[in-house]
């Protein structure tokens, strides 16, 4: 059966009573320590160079929240000290311990999770972004090494 096709039964089986069908994204928060992405130091190995690695400035400890946006608020005050929409988010890569996430025209952060998973945060925040996009009739095909959509058929 094709997904269109599939996609027709699930609507013709629902009454006027269900009303529409919506996803909505859970709110995740999670202690952080956040840095900034300040500058590259290359890593060599045998005179050969073998890539880079970041040097992480700006080290603050604050509450990471995926919402409707995604903000960086202060533990203290419960004040958002950052907000960013999905479409902000150019690409997100995940390590052990943290979330990098490049924002457009601002640079890479780095957000260091104190007991949450990454690949929790990783695949909540693709779930988030493909949702954005999809509301523009966009579809995204990659995450790394940066998000990139296209058009979705029709």
């Amino acid at each position: 059966m094709s997904a269109s096709a599939l996609m027709s039964r699930i609507e013709e089986s629902r009454t006027e009573e269900d009303g529409p069908m919506e996803v909505e994204l859970e709110t995740l928060r999670s202690e952080v320590i956040y840095g900034v992405v300040s500058d590259y130091l290359p890593i060599h190995c045998g005179g050969e160079l073998l890539g880079y690695t970041e040097v992480v400035d700006e080290q603050n400890s604050g509450v990471l929240v995926l919402g409707e946006t995604l903000d960086f608020v202060d533990p203290n005050t419960n004040g958002t000290l950052h907000s960013w929409d999905f479409g902000q988010l150019s690409a997100l890569v995940i390590s052990s311990t943290a979330i990098q996430i490049n924002i457009r025209n601002e640079g890479l952060y780095q957000f260091k999770l104190i007991e949450d998973s990454p690949k929790c945060w990783e695949d909540s925040l693709r779930k988030a972004v493909s949702q954005f996009y999809l509301t523009q009739g966009l579809e995204v095909f990659t995450y790394q090494p940066v998000i990139k959509t296209r058009r979705m058929a029709i």
